[in-house]
């Protein structure tokens, strides 16, 4: 959906989107990068499991790869939405924000 700030060539600036998700939606977009070594790219997300809605019903057991991924989540307090998390990724991936692992690897 949207590259991590790390990816993006924003910097420092405000990444417009991000903002837009954030205020009209409540959605807000991680300053992180997923990691994951479950494969031996460990900034290529691994999608494992699916929510049961229609959008993912043909990807149950099928695995998506998601090159330079980042996190999101919903606050509370925006009326009229409703939320489901349709893709998550392995037990062992998280979100990593600007770090040594990140300009070894990445930069």
């Amino acid at each position: 959906m949207e590259e991590p700030i790390q990816t993006s060539g924003f910097g420092d600036k405000p990444d417009p989107l991000a903002e837009y998700i954030s205020q009209g939606w409540g959605i807000v977009l991680g300053n992180d990068i997923i990691v994951d070594f479950t494969l031996q790219q460990p900034f290529i997300a691994v999608a494992n499991a699916y929510a049961n809605h229609p959008i993912t019903q043909k990807m149950q057991g099928m695995a998506a790869l998601f090159p330079t991924a980042r996190r999101f989540w919903r606050v509370e307090g925006i009326t009229g939405t409703t939320t489901t998390e349709l893709v998550l990724t392995s037990d062992q991936a998280w979100g990593e924000t600007i770090s040594a692992a990140w300009r070894v690897a990445g930069s």
